[in-house]
């Protein structure tokens, strides 16, 4: 992701950063934004809990989250970010196209990714009209909301558990 950023330096877009986690590369991660992406604002908040990332998607525009895995289950990350009504942008890995309905909330892409296909969809999806944004972010939360609730599924299955076997 902060190699397809750096490609889009010269692109006019106004950029923001947000990489939320940490991990083994997170410094050298920050070293490279910090040398490559200063045309930009990156930010690194590092591991979040759940009442913290909840917060931030509550006091933050967020335009687009995007999720570059080569490997997943069924993205719990990608599933918050729906619930936010946020377009999504991930590698078609695991069970991501459950979640990301391509075309109707967000993009797939092909998990051998490479930087320059990153950056021309993010350039792509920058530039899209604003009325096309907006169906984005509502099928985002429509499908967070019809597949995904927590208080949906848990009363599913509370039903389902409590019907006599016929």
């Amino acid at each position: 992701l902060a190699q397809a950023l750096a490609m889009l330096s010269g692109s006019g877009l106004k950029l923001k950063w947000t990489h939320c986690g940490g991990g083994n590369g997170l410094e050298k991660l920050k070293a490279y934004s910090t040398k490559k992406l200063g045309f930009m604002e990156c930010r690194f908040p590092g591991e979040l809990n759940n009442t913290e990332l909840m917060k931030f998607y509550k006091e933050t525009h967020v335009d687009l989250f995007v999720n570059t895995s080569d490997s997943e289950g069924l993205p719990v990350s990608i599933m918050e970010a729906c619930s936010f009504g946020i377009p999504i942008l991930a590698t078609d890995v695991g069970g991501t196209s459950e979640i990301v309905r391509n075309g109707e909330n967000g993009f797939l892409l092909d998990a051998d990714l490479t930087p320059e296909t990153l950056a021309k969809e993010i350039e792509h999806i920058a530039h899209m009209p604003q009325p096309e944004l907006q169906k984005l972010r509502c099928a985002s939360r429509k499908i967070w909301e019809s597949d995904f609730s927590a208080d949906k599924n848990y009363r599913l299955f509370a039903e389902r558990i409590s019907r006599p076997n016929i």
